[in-house]
């Protein structure tokens, strides 16, 4: 058993419960001024978690690695087959957090630039207007899936029309490196959580397919898809090679005729819209097909086929006299790594590893991010990332790596570092509907593969005062393991006896 560095752990704002289902908020500060005073009953704890998550789990076939720690000093207070190389699932994504954090500046902002291989002459560009992507992950808005994905593209497409652009005489250009993350299984593919990967990504690469019956004898069907397919330059909803099943989607129209209005239905109004999101074998060819309904909605014409290229490594935008340049930033670093870990989206944390750590797009050469070295975790050859996200089966980890992690980030970055993981019963994230009851006490990344259930995080007293990590990893369970790793958590909450 590997030993995590010595540290103390102090108290969390008992406030923090009141932040639950506020994904992403910075504005609670830090308040670490007394020790943990929290006691364990480790027999308790052993007891608990034994009965209700390891000989349960392993009757039935699976495979459970779990070790818990004490938050004031890093020793482990119990482990089962800790060592054990494990499928980590999304848990993985604390490693991307992590990378992303050491790496970065706390004000760090991605950034994606439009700009204009031709000069504009009485309203006209003459040549192309091209988007450069910078793995911005949420182009389309703070969070995974929002219900209108236009603000930053009708925002930029308005900064166009002030700088006196009406008409585009060249094409749109898509500017962005694409890529399938390594690992993926070819049936996880028509689903929104499995998008191909890109460098500029509107809508998190997915065409959203809305229906609802409508009418006062709730009669007729009403359909939104967006982007809007009037302004496609080719099929986003064509099936993988390896799908079989039917999808409802319309053809899309032939080339689009000008447009100047557009009447709009938001995807998910108020009541009664079943909403369904189709993964587009061309993303950066739907960033760019999307911009150009943002641009009609602008008033601006022209532009109407898109193009994609793959960029030269470290290629600055080449702007000509006259011509134009724009830049759209995110929102910090932080917001972005909370919306990822929340949702657990495996887009965003493929696209935060390409654009913040020494992760190159679409491979891991290392078995894991440089992460490890920083805080000097060994990472011995068994450890293996064939993606960024998790999702892949081929990923190896142990509960003592991810423990010492656990370990290391609170050292790091303390409060800082707690605010950005999903919270028991959080609103919005992954663990809403879990483990009812214990908001405030328990502070946790999910990890969901079929047959998989992983969560790795803390555990804080009735006063709000941190006393436990946790790491839970089972695999190849014949049926779900959710509810007996909810128990085994409620187990070491219960084996908490606080002192005075």
């Amino acid at each position: 058993m590997r030993t995590a560095r010595l540290f103390v752990y102090l108290p969390i704002l008992i406030a923090l419960t009141l932040m639950l289902g506020c994904a992403g908020t910075r504005d609670i500060p830090p308040t670490i001024d007394e020790p943990v005073v929290a006691q364990v009953d480790r027999s308790a704890l052993i007891a608990g978690v034994d009965t209700l998550l390891v000989r349960p789990m392993e009757a039935d076939g699976a495979t459970v690695s779990v070790l818990v720690g004490d938050a004031r000093t890093g020793t482990v207070l119990y482990e089962h087959d800790s060592d054990r190389y494990m499928m980590p699932a999304s848990v993985q994504k604390l490693f991307v957090a992590a990378d992303a954090m050491l790496k970065q500046p706390d004000d760090f902002r991605f950034e994606t630039v439009i700009y204009s291989n031709g000069p504009v002459v009485d309203s006209t560009l003459h040549g192309d207007l091209i988007l450069q992507g910078g793995w911005d992950p949420s182009l389309s808005g703070i969070r995974p899936y929002v219900e209108r994905p236009w603000a930053v593209f009708d925002s930029l497409a308005s900064e166009l029309k002030a700088q006196g652009v009406h008409t585009i005489e060249g094409d749109l250009i898509v500017e962005a490196a694409a890529y399938l993350p390594s690992g993926w299984e070819v049936g996880d593919l028509e689903y929104r959580f499995a998008p191909r990967i890109s460098q500029l990504t509107w809508n998190d690469g997915l065409v959203s397919h809305a229906q609802r019956v409508s009418g006062i004898n709730s009669v007729g069907l009403k359909v939104t898809i967006l982007p809007n397919p009037v302004f496609w330059s080719m099929p986003h909803t064509e099936l993988w090679p390896h799908n079989t099943a039917k999808v409802s989607e319309p053809k899309p129209l032939e080339p689009p005729a000008p447009v100047t209005t557009i009447q709009e239905t938001p995807v998910q109004p108020l009541g009664g819209w079943d909403i369904h999101y189709v993964p587009s074998p061309r993303p950066r060819v739907l960033a760019g097909d999307a911009f150009r309904e943002a641009l009609r909605r602008a008033g601006i014409q022209g532009g109407d086929t898109t193009r994609a290229v793959t960029p030269l490594p470290m290629r600055m935008p080449q702007t000509t006299p006259n011509g134009l340049r724009l830049m759209h930033k995110s929102a910090p670093l932080d917001d972005l790594l909370a919306s990822m870990l929340k949702a657990s989206s495996n887009a965003w944390a493929e696209q935060i590893a390409a654009g913040t750590g020494s992760y190159k797009y679409g491979e891991y050469r290392l078995t894991w991010p440089s992460v490890l070295d920083s805080f000097g975790i060994a990472a011995d050859e068994g450890l293996v990332a064939a993606d960024a996200c998790g999702m892949s089966r081929r990923n190896r980890m142990n509960a003592e790596t991810l423990h010492e992690l656990l370990v290391a980030g609170l050292d790091h970055w303390g409060d800082r570092w707690l605010m950005l993981l999903p919270h028991a019963n959080e609103t919005e994230s992954t663990l809403e509907g879990r483990m009812v009851g214990l908001e405030g006490q328990v502070i946790a990344k999910t990890g969901t593969l079929s047959g998989s259930r992983s969560l790795a995080g803390y555990i804080l007293d009735d006063n709000g005062r941190l006393a436990l990590d946790f790491v839970i990893m089972v695999n190849h369970a014949p049926n779900s393991p959710t509810a007996a790793v909810d128990d085994a958590v409620r187990a070491m909450v219960a084996a908490l006896e606080v002192g005075e």
